[in-house]
């Protein structure tokens, strides 16, 4: 039986969801991406992310972009990564208002080999928020 991806290639897909939307991360190649998919944040802590990575490393960016048009004028957003339990980034953006889809800023990292990631999305309001984390790169032997 062949591989999923045919021609030796591994699972290209990441799994059994074609579009890779979920907490963990997938591979393409030299190519590796983790998608939230929408997670909802109501003046909490929401985990939007998190996997640990293989025997390889990883350079790219992370972002958290959001629905501005459901959010008034006083939202904060706040975004945390860390690894291996130590907060590497965290992250505060305010949406100025109403009715424009906004993002925070993009954060070039690198991730070590096995190493334990963790993204939190946070907001300042008890209101249901819609939000999306999106870690993008390239992983290198």
């Amino acid at each position: 039986m062949p591989l999923v991806g045919g021609g030796g290639a591994g699972n290209v897909a990441g799994g059994s969801n074609p579009a890779g939307v979920g907490s963990s991360i997938n591979y393409i190649g030299e190519h590796a991406y983790a998608y939230s998919g929408l997670v909802t944040v109501n003046n909490n802590t929401v985990t939007s992310l998190t996997f640990t990575t293989g025997n390889s490393y990883f350079v790219g960016q992370l972002q958290t972009t959001g629905n501005m048009a459901q959010m008034g004028g006083n939202t904060i957003v706040t975004t945390e990564l860390s690894l291996n339990g130590s907060k590497i980034i965290k992250s505060m953006w305010h949406s100025q208002s109403a009715g424009e889809d906004a993002s925070n800023d993009l954060f070039t990292i690198i991730i070590p080999a096995y190493t334990v990631v963790l993204v939190e999305l946070s907001t300042n309001e008890a209101v249901d928020r819609e939000l999306f984390s999106t870690l993008t790169g390239r992983i290198y032997a």
